[in-house]
């Protein structure tokens, strides 16, 4: 059977020279099955995981492309909608008025931008950022905020340029302007921007 032989330390050490070979067959086939399996189940765990990593990659990589696409027909839809109201004689009379019913039907028009929830506010600019008409149901201190932060992006602005300006934050959410110039008689007047 198995022997015990003691090292130069006095220990017993255990060695399979005890073993026939009929012990040690089985023993041997065991030992060398366990390591191939382990040896197979590294080398396909691996090859999963770089396959998987892989497949990750092509998903992102085409989400992000529709992703983009998506955003690029969203922001010229908006900016499309900005202009052609900005482009409404209502608007462009608002720019050169004091008219109570001139301001009264520009305002209607700035409340048709509002769409939905996501819209926040809408204001009708002169050539030196003072708001000519607003309308917004967001709080005081998020209008204050976003036009803060907006008037020195609008004074990089330039005219004949309409285009969705700089995305930023406030408290927890992000807010981007659609920016659209008025012109009356083909003079440039101001701004109709849409948060």
């Amino acid at each position: 059977m198995n022997e015990l032989i003691p090292n130069r330390k006095g220990e017993k050490k255990f060695t399979l020279r005890g073993l026939s070979l009929r012990q040690r067959l089985p023993l041997l086939i065991c030992t060398l099955l366990l390591v191939i399996i382990i040896s197979f189940s590294f080398a396909s765990y691996y090859t999963v995981r770089k396959a998987a990593v892989q497949m990750g990659r092509e998903r992102l990589s085409s989400m992000t492309s529709q992703l983009s696409s998506i955003l690029a027909q969203s922001t010229a839809t908006a900016v499309t909608t900005v202009k052609t109201t900005a482009n409404y004689d209502t608007i462009r009379e608002s720019m050169v008025t004091n008219k109570k019913e001139v301001l009264d039907a520009g305002l209607r028009l700035l409340k048709r931008l509002r769409t939905d929830s996501t819209t926040v506010m809408v204001e009708l600019m002169d050539t030196n950022f003072v708001s000519i008409l607003k309308y917004s149901e967001a709080p005081e201190d998020l209008q204050l905020k976003l036009d803060a932060k907006f008037r020195g992006d609008l004074s990089a602005h330039r005219s004949g340029i309409d285009k969705v300006g700089k995305i930023c934050q406030v408290n927890d959410s992000m807010y981007f302007p659609v920016i659209a110039e008025v012109t009356h008689r083909r003079h440039f007047e101001g701004y109709l921007v849409v948060w």
